[in-house]
């Protein structure tokens, strides 16, 4: 595939613009300098949008399910009883809290 940079106006000093070819499908290939600037990496998500009159592609931020089991648990094997007990005990502890203010 053949990427050709064009050249910019002098008032869009530093931004860069490519042809890319629309396949049967309608895809598009982001080139890599642009994944780089915007931190796409493969298999990730990409919000496309349209703004006036421009097609917008933006990085999705990271979803809970992608950030699952990201971070190694203080504790192995986790007690659940003991967490659901801790934010019960932190939420009734909030809710009795706002009740003294009113």
């Amino acid at each position: 595939m053949n990427v050709i940079p064009l050249q910019t106006e002098p008032h869009e000093q530093g931004r860069e613009e490519y042809v890319q070819i629309v396949t049967l499908k309608g895809q598009v290939t982001i080139p890599i300098e642009l994944r780089r600037m915007i931190g796409v990496q493969p298999n990730s998500h990409v919000i496309v949008s349209l703004e006036a009159g421009r097609v917008v592609i933006k990085p999705v931020a990271m979803t809970l399910e992608a950030a699952f089991g990201s971070v190694s648990p203080i504790n192995q094997p986790e007690n659940f009883k003991e967490l659901r007990a801790l934010a019960l005990e932190e939420h009734v502890s909030e809710v009795v809290d706002k009740m003294k203010t009113k």
